[in-house]
């Protein structure tokens, strides 16, 4: 007979956590139930148990994943619970799948315009007639351009091209629009008499 931690008491009970005694194998449905104290679990049922306890990994439910192979990588049509590693990921890196088709799809186009812009036909002087763009030269730090292209919404764009009576450039606005007439330009500096770059953008 085997020894016991207590001999005195083994009459053929059966064991538990605090006795010695007989023990019989759980099944593995005991085993899952977990509730008997006098069973003992075998390493079969508690493989069998271990591969019920983690489910298979899915693009929702976290658990067990195989690592792809190179060629299920590059193959790249598995669905199942495979997992890229860095050697496979090299291995689809260095023969990519196509991407799109061959027919090109049909497309729609929108087409953007914001206006006149100088472009051609530059006024020089006062009287610009229909041009969007054109040069002046200011008379005491201002001068009216006649033109039939501008409006009460017009841009106007000032830049000096050459300096007159000053020694630095004035700061300039467009003031006085009149809408198929006029504009008038004017300087900070009531001397000014520089040659002005303007233009219209409607």
């Amino acid at each position: 007979m085997p020894k016991f931690a207590r001999p005195n008491i083994y009459n053929g009970r059966q064991s538990n956590q605090a006795f010695t005694g007989t023990v019989r194998a759980a099944t593995l449905n005991e085993a899952e139930e977990g509730e008997s104290p006098e069973l003992y679990i075998s390493p079969q049922v508690l493989a069998d148990m271990g591969a019920g306890f983690v489910p298979a990994a899915t693009t929702t439910v976290p658990g067990v994943v195989e690592l792809a192979t190179n060629a299920e990588a590059v193959t790249g049509t598995a669905t199942t619970n495979l997992a890229i590693i860095p050697a496979s990921l090299t291995a689809r890196l260095a023969a990519p799948g196509a991407i799109g088709g061959t027919t090109p799809a049909a497309g729609s186009f929108t087409t953007l315009s914001h206006g006149k812009e100088a472009v051609t036909g530059m006024a020089s002087g006062s009287a610009a007639g229909a041009a969007f763009a054109g040069t002046v030269a200011l008379v005491a730090g201002t001068i009216t351009v006649s033109s039939t292209a501008v409006t009460a919404n017009s841009v106007i764009r000032l830049t000096c091209q050459a300096l007159g009576t000053v020694t630095a450039p004035s700061a300039l606005c467009a003031s006085a629009k009149v809408t198929g007439t006029s504009f008038t330009i004017l300087a900070s500096q009531n001397t000014d008499t520089s040659t002005i770059f303007w233009e219209i953008i409607n």
